[in-house]
């Protein structure tokens, strides 16, 4: 996705940051933060919500799953920045006293959407990021019931920064690619 911005804006340079801690905007050059939060928490720096976080499950074709066997009958992969995140899916599933246990536990989406494609279980996961996955095929869809998982994905900046050429036509790129559904 970076690459269509690099192609369209050559010139620009930009450092982006992207987490869900603090962002340090006077100790570093760093310029745009994209930050996941379940609430708007910055203070001081120009905020805008980019998207809500829309959570799915997923694994490798090669799991073999089977209709007939629920979703919690498979290894669940655990983000374990979110370790309570699976008993919020399947309890808005109607499964809320199913007693989730997982055998791997990593800290990031993209280790969980690694582990979920070389077979390891099942990942729940933010939908975009998946995309290419499962357009290749190296994924599929486990079960069909998105979940919005109340988090947000924020674009941040210094207020003074907006103004700034090469912010102002990331800001305008990115949220025209955030705006279109996965």
């Amino acid at each position: 996705m970076l690459s269509d911005f690099e192609r369209c804006y050559p010139q620009i340079s930009l450092d982006i940051e992207i987490g869900d801690g603090e962002v340090d905007f006077s100790g570093s050059e760093v310029d745009i933060a994209i930050r996941v939060s379940n609430a708007n928490r910055w203070q001081g720096v120009h905020v805008e919500k980019l998207m809500d976080e829309q959570l799915i499950p997923v694994c490798s074709p090669n799991l073999g799953l089977n209709p007939s066997k629920a979703i919690y009958d498979y290894p669940l992969l655990k983000h374990t920045s979110r370790p309570e995140i699976w008993h919020k899916y399947l309890t808005a599933l109607g499964y809320g006293d199913i007693k989730v246990e997982h055998r791997l536990g990593v800290e990031h989406f993209f280790m969980l959407i690694d582990a979920a494609v070389d077979g390891l279980g099942i990942a729940l996961v933010p939908a975009f990021l998946v995309k290419n996955e499962l357009a290749a095929g190296t994924l599929t869809i486990a079960l069909e019931s998105p979940y919005q998982s109340g988090y947000n994905y924020y674009f941040l900046c210094k207020k003074n920064r907006l103004s700034q050429d090469k912010v102002a036509l990331f800001k305008q790129w990115l949220f025209s690619k955030t705006c279109q559904t996965p």
